[in-house]
């Protein structure tokens, strides 16, 4: 017994959807209000890339006076020059820096 070949469909593979390049809506279903518009999604990846900045800068120092007090997260390190030692932040709304015992600094 021969195996029959399936028949090729072709309107899986013709018409105009196939012709259009595969976009971010298209493959994930949005339709066109789902859409965030250019300005407002370079500005969460300016965002995004400045977080990731703050992350993966681990050379961060300075001194006492100069400390950061923006963009400060929990556990963010800083080398204050001054106290000759690294210090973290433990409280991120009040900025508090401690350091490696704990003791506020």
């Amino acid at each position: 017994m021969a195996l029959e070949k399936a028949p090729y469909n072709e309107g899986m593979y013709s018409g105009s959807r196939a012709q259009q390049p595969m976009t971010k809506a298209r493959m994930f279903g949005m339709g066109q209000a789902a859409k965030p518009s250019g300005a407002s999604m370079n500005q969460a990846w300016q965002k995004w890339f400045d977080r990731l900045r703050i992350l993966v800068t681990s050379d961060e120092s300075g001194t006492t006076a100069n400390r950061p007090t923006s963009d400060l997260y929990i556990g963010r390190r800083y080398f204050d020059t001054t106290l000759g030692k690294p210090i973290w932040v433990s409280n991120a709304s009040t900025p508090t820096w401690v350091d490696a015992t704990g003791a506020s600094v």
